[in-house]
């Protein structure tokens, strides 16, 4: 039984809620059962905040859109929980200590390598694109993977699952 929330759409959106119907996140198919919902961003010192509500209104966290320090990179994330230790998300190939980047160039290498002669002669010409992998740490810990909205795995207890819930969509 994997975890799953629900997308609202404009016709089912609970009037005077502040966020936008596909910014609404439900526990059931036929959305009536608000999960969270994440407000419209704010912007502050280039980066952009969207703060995440319980069905209540009570504030489960921040979404913060961390824009890239060189123009070849892309955006990354910071989730903010109060009382929590922040949660950054990094490219995989970025994250963790030199060991652990240098095993994964090693591994990716290697793989390449033999993907690249298997697909000798393939028709088609370009791939699709792989979706984007991030880890996700705090505290130096992997908290969560995520591979764009396909698939997030939740690695620790005191992440508030509806944080990542809300994630779902980042391109």
């Amino acid at each position: 039984m994997a975890p799953c929330a629900y997308v609202g759409t404009a016709d089912t959106h609970p009037p005077g809620l502040p966020s936008l119907p596909g910014h609404t996140l439900y526990e059931d198919a036929a959305l009536r059962h608000p999960l969270c919902h994440v407000l419209p961003p704010v912007e502050a010192d280039g980066e952009r905040h969207h703060v995440v509500r319980d069905a209540q209104g009570q504030t489960l966290g921040t979404l913060v859109r961390v824009p890239p320090r060189h123009r070849l990179l892309r955006h990354t994330w910071r989730l903010e929980q109060p009382g929590r230790p922040d949660i950054v998300g990094r490219n995989e190939w970025v994250s963790g200590d030199a060991t652990e980047i240098a095993g994964r160039a090693i591994g990716s290498l290697l793989g390449g390598v033999l993907t690249a002669i298997g697909d000798l002669g393939a028709e088609g010409g370009d791939q699709p694109a792989q979706p984007r992998a991030l880890e996700w740490r705090a505290e130096n810990k992997v908290v969560m993977t995520s591979e764009g909205s396909k698939q997030v795995t939740v690695r620790a207890g005191r992440l508030d699952r509806r944080l990542a819930f809300a994630l779902v969509g980042d391109r």
